[in-house]
């Protein structure tokens, strides 16, 4: 279950373009592989863990000759590689937090699974309206909670992160 979360943690370095708020469009970003060591003694978790948010939307921006005015998490899906016809049974619910408290920026959910199903590929849904962007300029961190227990035998997956940008 930490491998779950540590993906889940990492996978905001991603970066994005900008411009002048009328144009939008998505950039998407591959989480690596994870692994998380199954056993089959686990009784229900729950596990909180945080991490820097890394998005240098401003950099990308500028290479694009403008600035973003808003970014926004489109979606964020994990797949199942190993074992072959894996599900992600072992996980209840998932939800994903950002924050930034130095900057006054106070913690506010941007996606989350209350249900997650027995299937091989899931989708943690975004929460519509949060806007990314003033938290991952002030150096956010992510926030991920996740309550299931640790699978049976060892699972491996993959993930995409997928977020608007509104140049």
């Amino acid at each position: 279950m930490r491998s779950f979360l540590l993906a889940l943690l990492s996978l905001f370095p991603v970066t994005t373009a900008a411009g002048c708020g009328a144009i939008g469009f998505d950039v998407s970003q591959d989480i690596p592989a994870s692994m998380i060591v199954g056993d089959p003694n686990t009784d229900v978790a729950a596990v909180d863990q945080n991490t820097p948010l890394t998005i240098n939307i401003d950099a990308e921006a500028e290479k694009q000759g403008g600035l973003a005015h808003s970014a926004y998490l489109k979606s964020l899906t994990f797949t199942i590689t190993q074992p072959s016809k894996g599900t992600f049974y072992f996980v209840s619910g998932v939800t994903i937090s950002i924050a930034a408290d130095a900057a006054g920026l106070k913690e506010i959910p941007i996606a989350r699974l209350t249900t997650v199903p027995n299937l091989r590929t899931i989708s943690v849904t975004p929460i519509p309206g949060v806007e990314l962007l003033p938290y991952a300029r002030a150096g956010a961190s992510i926030r991920a909670t996740a309550v299931g227990f640790f699978p049976k035998e060892d699972t491996t997956y993959v993930g995409e992160v997928v977020i608007h940008v509104n140049i």
